[in-house]
């Protein structure tokens, strides 16, 4: 499969489930979002396994251009010992850093999210990988929520980018975006730590795609975008980071809301495609997550190597 994602200034709408592969490549190609309904593959296999399947995925979606995979994790909640709902997923893992050409992150142990909270806009795997997180993710559904409740969402980097040029009082934020550097705090669902970046919110890869920082920046009493220690101008930076984070709010709450079924695969171009999902009750709901990197990727982090690994998402 020739990759050739097309990044548009154009809002994302809710993604149409196809049964037809190719049908599932060209949506993820114009789109940056597909959600493939793979209801007879599982069908024609009395063998079938969720979990066997969430790691063919990659493979079957992005063909020869699959470099490299994570196991598959399995995301669900569970009761904690208070009573609460907590991701199965949590677990106490080592504190992480990397480093590349564009900045630093880190991760250390952090709070625990439940399922009654709103995840919003970010991308994966920026708290452990920074610019070289998985450039596709595959969330296989094995059961959705049955009170309707669990939502997706998701928001094009470019329109993001574009609504701020439209505002001739903001647009210098636009430019700001890709040569100021701000510091970033990162809160993970599903795994443990608070996740620092240290670098410019907005990056052009060399292909022209735009990579666009989202760390829930949503929460005006508690900021996770800061200007930096040694800003030489912190009250213009804080002015940057303020109309990116208004912009980003807009754009979540104006995004559309949908809904996966049982049996359908939601594929996710990571880099150009923030995504988030609302709260939900139903504790029995249930998907795979697949951390992919593509012949497209921004590179292969340390630690990951080319082919299918066994190490979960949630280990690193």
């Amino acid at each position: 499969m020739a990759l050739r994602l097309k990044r548009e200034a154009r809002s994302v709408l809710a993604p149409v489930a196809r049964k037809d592969l190719e049908a599932v490549r060209e949506d993820l190609q114009r789109d940056g979002m597909a959600i493939w309904d793979f209801t007879d593959v599982k069908n024609e296999n009395p063998e079938f396994s969720f979990e066997r399947f969430a790691e063919q995925v990659p493979s079957m979606v992005l063909g020869d251009a699959c470099l490299a995979t994570l196991a598959p994790t399995e995301i669900r909640m569970k009761i904690s010992d208070d009573g609460t709902a907590e991701a199965v997923t949590l677990a106490a893992s080592a504190e992480a850093k990397t480093h590349n050409k564009y900045g630093t992150a880190s991760s250390a142990k952090q709070n625990k999210t439940t399922n009654q909270t709103l995840d919003p806009l970010h991308l994966d795997g920026t708290k452990v990988y920074g610019y070289q997180m998985p450039d596709f993710i595959f969330l296989v559904c094995e059961r959705p929520c049955s009170n309707g409740g669990g939502a997706n969402f998701a928001v094009e980097a470019e329109a993001v980018l574009a609504s701020i040029r439209a505002d001739p009082s903001e647009a210098w934020v636009a430019d700001a975006l890709f040569s100021t550097p701000v510091q970033m705090l990162y809160f993970s669902v599903t795994s443990t730590g608070q996740g620092r970046w240290v670098g410019p919110l907005a990056v052009r890869l060399p292909d022209g795609r735009l990579l666009l920082q989202c760390p829930n920046v949503f929460d005006a009493v508690e900021p996770r975008v800061r200007p930096v220690e040694d800003s030489q101008d912190p009250t213009k930076d804080q002015a940057m980071i303020d109309v990116f984070a208004k912009h980003m709010r807009q754009a979540m709450n104006k995004a559309a809301r949908f809904h996966m079924s049982a049996n359908q695969v939601l594929c996710v171009d990571n880099l150009g495609t923030s995504h988030g999902r609302e709260p939900y009750e139903d504790l029995q709901r249930t998907l795979w997550r697949v951390w992919t990197w593509s012949s497209q990727s921004n590179g292969l982090p340390e630690g990951v190597e080319a082919g299918a690994s066994r190490k979960r998402d949630c280990e690193v």
